[in-house]
């Protein structure tokens, strides 16, 4: 009987997982259709955005600060002004509809390098149509000085080149203080919700190929002529662009940054979707821009406004990130880059203009030892450059050279400089770095240490009563290896069990050095 009731418990557990089997294989299989569908859905949102890291193309990871300098020094070249017009045989300065070929070279020569900058290729000049564009720079000149819309032909002014100008429509008219200037300032532009930005694209644009222009007395006209097909390699230009970027080279306060967009690669449905973010990676401040907040769209070209930075130009690199772009299959797309700027003046030969050091003269009490003096000689001196640049030299050692005048003994020591340290960049034509001389003058006697006595019944060394007009004190105590030093504070109470230490103070006035000892 039992072994009866056992086979029926078996065979009813049998039965029971018979019976659950369907319902196992259906939660295991909406289990796995689950964990397929998540790994699916995966694979196709990150299939369907699009990176353009424009740190990895070749065109600018590969580009040297130094090449951007020497391409600089190349290809910019101020115009002299009075060689701007091949004649000038009127009133107003030259002739109009004759700009000289250095003049025509030297603009081309500066739209190009801003070009090289973006990394798109040069423009060729299509000299057929600088007449037309000089005559429209010279009569928008005349009009801008009589405030006034020209419409009486200037004597001088031929019929037929009256006409070409009257009807020349420039894509750009822009006024400027120089010729050399024109093409800088037009790519500054402003900032951008401003007219002004629309200046650089009949100079940067990628589609371009050929350019024409003419200047007259201040005002620059501008043509630009692109190609009938778009080879352009890239999904995007950026300016400023990716990699290092001089900041010499854009107005960090009033210039708009902008992107154009290949519209081989990468369209923009709506204004609207666009974000862009600029992490500034110095200091992990980000900024971002959206229509209505510092952004404008129009035709393939994203413009924003700067981020915030203090001093003159930029210094830090900045990652920008757009989105809300798509690809031309409808992929969502996101562009990347980074922007590293510096100072072109810290890369460019300049001649040393002045030399700085402090202290340039130390006044020492009669017997002092000059050998006490190594701990407070200057190590360093600062050099500037005619650029406007600046750096740091070593200076190990001073060599003495004596000399005496007026019954004083006035020493003068030259700086031995440490040439691995000098700027390269450092033209040094009238050996400047030779004669950086200091003077050490003997005193008789007068200036001493004030001792007073404080409540608590320490004595206390001051200079205070000796000079009025101090920038700062250095104390040290005298043996018989030399200075040793003790405190930067303005008095020291002087060690009691050393009734022999002599004290000494070093004090900072302007641009001298007192040294004042305890008698």
């Amino acid at each position: 009987m039992e072994k009866l009731e056992t086979k029926r418990f078996i065979f009813g557990v049998i039965i029971l997982l018979l019976c659950m089997l369907p319902v196992w294989f259906k939660y295991a299989g909406q289990q796995e259709k689950a964990t397929d569908e998540h790994t699916s859905e995966r694979t196709v949102s990150d299939k369907e955005i699009e990176f353009f890291n424009a740190d990895n193309w070749s065109v600018f990871s590969s580009r040297s600060i130094e090449a951007i300098v020497d391409k600089y020094n190349q290809m910019i070249c101020d115009v002299d002004e009075e060689s701007i017009y091949d004649v000038s045989d009127n009133s107003w300065g030259g002739k109009p509809g004759s700009l000289s070929g250095k003049t025509l070279d030297a603009v081309l020569n500066s739209i190009n390098y801003f070009r090289f900058l973006e990394g798109v290729p040069e423009l060729s000049l299509n000299s057929g149509e600088n007449t037309r564009l000089q005559a429209a720079a010279y009569i928008n000149s005349l009009s801008e000085q009589m405030n006034s819309i020209w419409t009486t032909r200037p004597e001088e002014m031929p019929v037929e080149l009256y006409r070409l100008g009257v009807n020349a429509k420039p894509d750009m008219v822009t006024r400027t203080a120089s010729l050399s200037e024109a093409v800088r300032d037009s790519l500054k532009g402003g900032l951008a919700d401003d007219k002004l930005l629309q200046n650089r694209m009949p100079l940067l644009s990628y589609k371009l190929k050929e350019v024409s222009f003419g200047y007259y007395l201040g005002t620059f006209a501008c043509d630009s002529y692109a190609g009938p097909e778009n080879d352009m390699l890239y999904a995007f230009t950026a300016y400023p662009s990716p990699g290092a970027f001089p900041a010499n080279d854009i107005d960090k306060d009033s210039s708009a940054w902008h992107i154009e967009l290949n519209d081989k690669m990468i369209v923009c449905s709506d204004a609207a979707d666009i974000q862009v973010d600029i992490a500034d990676v110095n200091d992990n401040v980000v900024y971002r821009r959206t229509a209505g907040n510092g952004l404008c769209v129009q035709d393939g070209l994203i413009a924003f406004n700067p981020p915030k930075e203090e001093g003159d130009m930029y210094s830090h690199s900045y990652v920008v990130k757009v989105s809300g772009l798509s690809t031309l299959s409808g992929r969502e797309a996101v562009i990347k880059y980074t922007v590293s700027f510096f100072d072109r003046n810290d890369y460019m030969d300049s001649e040393i203009v002045s030399i700085e050091f402090e202290p340039a003269r130390i006044y020492l009490p009669q017997g002092i030892s000059d050998e006490n003096l190594k701990e407070v000689l200057p190590k360093q001196v600062h050099i500037i450059l005619e650029n406007g640049s600046t750096s740091d030299a070593d200076v190990p050692g001073w060599a003495k050279r004596v000399s005496g005048t007026s019954g004083i003994d006035d020493d003068t020591y030259i700086a031995v400089i440490d040439p691995d340290t000098v700027s390269r960049y450092a033209v040094d034509s009238d050996r400047l770095l030779q004669s950086v001389s200091l003077d050490i003058v003997r005193y008789e006697s007068g200036a001493e240490l004030d001792r007073k006595t404080d409540e608590d019944g320490n004595t206390v060394l001051s200079v205070k009563s000796v000079f009025d007009d101090i920038a700062g004190v250095s104390w040290y105590y005298l043996d018989d290896d030399g200075l040793k030093f003790i405190s930067d504070r303005e008095s020291i109470i002087p060690d009691a069990e050393d009734k022999e230490r002599v004290y000494a103070a070093f004090v900072k006035r302007k641009d001298t050095l007192w040294m004042v000892i305890e008698k």
